[in-house]
């Protein structure tokens, strides 16, 4: 798993124990992160403007990369790999013009692995018109404990609201891809536990900016394009005159406070909710005080550490398990889409 915050690659070796059709077991056996080099960085983010070719050649040579980084971390594994699920690195999505690419070529990481390979894992949902995404909640349905709402805090935060045979699943905003480039302004790549976040106050006038963009009021289904945040959230937050401290403390509010409005705006919400929150602004100390201070009612679960960083990459695992076995992996009642579909392209290595 590739994220829009470009700390790295995700790679998490994950077993699961099938009966048939049937998901009996799972466990993550090892996970790390590798982190991309600073020129890989600079490349991922100066792809969606660039031209066709070195987005072609970005696309082959990232998956060799993901290859060569899948080989080292498998060498000294016990386990006998099966498949390797790649979700790559999103460059564009555009589900209003049924069109999302994310780059990292399947075939590429086949061949440097010798492990059959799953990419493209949202274009048949974004086929039949749906959005593409969330594909969390597939993770969330057989590999979370139960509660209320399942709150990812990656660079796009998202919400996954199960219901009595339909779920609600969708983007809320910007998140980790704003903090950190506004750390990166001081030299930092993040803001630890949210420290410099702490000592800011709020900038109404920035507020009420990224309160403004029009994303937020769109009905669901739903989904947020990385190039989206940066042009409508990202660049807002970089351009305005207020010291680090303070922008930083502003981006925690706005995203707390749009968690807020998409809990009260659905019409399942509960007078005592929990919400099980992962990805890596959970480690945002500040980020979960507000949301905390916001929403006094609800009961936050932070899971442990190693499902915090890495359940985005498991319920990748998952999702090319079930392109293998030919059951749907994206569903129809969370994205849009006409029907429940089977996603990814499948590559398989050379025979013996």
């Amino acid at each position: 798993m590739s994220g829009s915050s470009l700390d790295g690659a995700d790679l998490a070796l994950c077993r699961f124990d099938v009966e048939r059709d049937k998901l009996i077991y799972w466990s993550m056996v090892d996970a790390v992160t590798i982190p991309y080099t600073a020129s890989w960085i600079g490349r991922l983010k100066s792809l969606p403007h660039a031209s066709a070719r070195e987005l072609v050649l970005a696309d082959v040579e990232l998956g060799h990369l993901f290859g060569s980084m899948i080989s080292d971390f498998v060498q000294n594994q016990t386990l006998a790999i099966d498949l390797i699920s790649s979700h790559g690195h999103t460059i564009f999505h555009f589900p209003e013009q049924q069109c999302t690419t994310q780059i990292g070529d399947g075939a590429a990481i086949a061949m440097e692995t010798k492990i059959d390979t799953v990419t493209s894992l949202r274009s048949m949902d974004i086929a039949y018109g749906g959005q593409g995404a969330p594909i969390a909640p597939l993770g969330d349905r057989y590999l979370m404990p139960t509660t209320d709402y399942y709150l990812n805090l990656g660079g796009i935060s998202n919400i996954n609201i199960p219901g009595d045979g339909h779920t609600v699943a969708f983007d809320i905003s910007g998140c980790n891809q704003i903090l950190n480039a506004l750390s990166q302004t001081v030299g930092k790549d993040y803001d630890l536990n949210g420290e410099m976040a702490s000592k800011g106050k709020i900038l109404p006038d920035l507020l009420s900016q990224l309160q403004q963009d029009p994303y937020l009021i769109k009905p669901y289904p739903k989904s947020l394009d990385n190039e989206y945040v940066r042009k409508f959230e990202t660049q807002l937050a970089l351009d305005h005159h207020g010291n680090i401290y303070d922008k930083l403390a502003t981006v925690i509010e706005f995203i707390a406070l749009e968690l807020k409005n998409a809990i009260q705006k659905n019409p399942v919400m509960k007078l005592q909710p929990t919400i099980l929150v992962t990805g890596g602004g959970t480690l945002n100390l500040f980020m979960i005080h507000r949301m905390k201070t916001l929403m006094p009612e609800s009961e936050f679960i932070i899971p442990d550490r190693k499902i915090i960083e890495y359940k985005e990459a498991a319920f990748i695992a998952l999702a090319g398990l079930r392109r293998k076995l030919l059951l749907p992996n994206i569903f129809a009642d969370v994205t849009g889409a006409s029907i429940d579909t089977i996603n990814g392209a499948y590559y398989s290595r050379q025979f013996k």
